[in-house]
């Protein structure tokens, strides 16, 4: 144990530390390798020669194993933090995607206004609304059939995570059933089926309030998507009323609106572009969900909000507390032992 430990110690640290210093990866391998093993037998002569060696030797290879030590977690600190910081950086990187996107969508909607103030001197220059009223008809059923794509994709998203939670509590209770099926004279199947409802039960609960929040953001996407089409067919209809046949047509008019037609169209795919880039950030905002439940721990215990990389650098630092530390003290004790 103390030497899997001491070398997994080592290696985390090795890589760490040719991180710190690209321009020499090999050689900060060869010297980060050979000081983990001098430090190791420095450790274990120590600790055997104690009392037999002079002072000056002793607290120098005390003071020596100490700094490689801390060196030694050092890069371990330098390993697990990169791993955290490729990970924000994907998420930085999408998120400057999103705002990317929503910069577009300010544009096209700036023209969109232009365009449609436009529209109104001619109109109310040339009195012929009727024109605009019916293009404005056919914008709005496009956004009917845009409201459904997009709810439609938002729904089968949540679904498809509904069906993997569910098979993975369907996981657990095949395992649950396999335990409680081993009976037998010398069996404890009740110890055994309570060890696992333990191992299980924190998972489980994460997985029901999972299915139910996705159940209920389904419902809620169903209603605000109903919501949204019968307003949109609401102005329809009183426009279908208003509509008046003109006698002439406004070319300028029809060509605005194409324009606009041209960026509403924008602005949909844009709107798409942006809810496919949300469900990335959505998948990575999961895989760091559980360093999400320390910070509101800490948050709990300490009446203060932390900031997601300070959680991280906390965790990070308890492990490093107790890795080589913990290795180094496990090789003297079982050389003391042996």
């Amino acid at each position: 144990s103390a030497l899997s430990i001491s070398a997994t110690a080592a290696y985390f640290s090795i890589i760490g530390l040719a991180t710190m210093f690209p321009g020499a990866q090999g050689s900060i391998i060869i010297m980060g390798t050979v000081l983990e093993l001098g430090k190791i037998i420095a450790a274990i002569w120590l600790h055997t020669n104690w009392n037999k060696t002079s002072k000056l030797i002793r607290y120098y290879l005390f003071a020596a194993v100490g700094v490689l030590m801390l060196i030694t977690s050092m890069g371990i600190f330098g390993f697990l933090s990169k791993s955290y910081i490729v990970h924000e950086a994907e998420a930085d990187k999408e998120l400057a995607q999103i705002a990317q996107v929503d910069n577009q969508i300010s544009r096209e909607k700036d023209l969109i206004k232009k365009y449609e103030e436009s529209i109104k001197e001619s109109q109310e220059k040339q009195n012929s609304a009727s024109q605009t009223k019916v293009n404005f008809i056919e914008i709005e059923e496009a956004r009917i059939g845009k409201i459904s794509e997009i709810s439609k994709q938002s729904i089968s998203t949540e679904n498809e995570n509904i069906k993997r939670w569910r098979e993975r509590v369907q996981v657990m209770d095949e395992a649950m059933a396999l335990v409680k099926s081993k009976t037998g004279l010398f069996s404890n199947t009740k110890k055994k089926i309570e060890e696992l409802e333990t191992v299980q039960k924190e998972e489980r609960e994460d997985l029901k309030l999972k299915i139910a929040s996705a159940e209920s953001r389904i419902q809620s996407t169903q209603e605000e998507m109903q919501a949204n089409i019968k307003e949109i067919q609401s102005k329809i209809e009183d426009f279908q009323n208003a509509v008046i046949k003109s006698a002439s047509e406004n070319n300028a008019s029809n060509n605005i609106q194409l324009l606009i037609n041209d960026s509403q169209n924008k602005i949909d795919a844009l709107e798409i572009q942006k809810f496919d880039i949300q469900k990335r950030v959505s998948a990575l905002e999961v895989e760091v969900g559980p360093v999400k439940y320390i910070v509101e721990l800490f948050g709990d215990l300490g009446k203060k909000d932390l900031g997601l990389g300070t959680a991280v650098r906390l965790v990070i630092i308890a492990l490093i507390f107790v890795f080589d530390p913990l290795a180094v003290l496990l090789v003297v004790v079982s050389v003391a032992s042996f």
